[in-house]
């Protein structure tokens, strides 16, 4: 599960390692208590190696992606050449 932020600066992370850990923290069954962060669950015992997982495969190892994008190793991951994005001179394709 994602948490999406809009408030001040866009900001795209890990919450939760998947929906039936929401689903049972929403229920209150886990314990987990109130978190500093979104994707403290990171670096909790049980839930962390599933969120540094998905952490591998979805933001190049990191836990979330903040604005500007163009700094984040994700971005430069996926090494979008020009065109590549539907975007050629400035303009949206397709």
């Amino acid at each position: 599960m994602l948490a999406l932020d809009l408030d001040d600066l866009p900001y795209l992370g890990l919450m939760y390692p998947g929906f039936d850990v929401y689903l049972a923290d929403a229920a209150v069954l886990l314990g987990l208590g109130e978190r500093e962060t979104y994707p403290d669950l990171i670096h909790h015992g049980t839930y962390g190696p599933r969120m540094r997982r998905h952490a591998a495969q979805c933001f190049a190892g990191e836990s979330c992606v903040q604005y500007p994008f163009e700094f984040a190793p994700v971005y430069k991951q996926l090494r979008l050449e020009q065109g590549q994005d539907g975007i050629r001179d400035g303009t949206a394709t397709g």
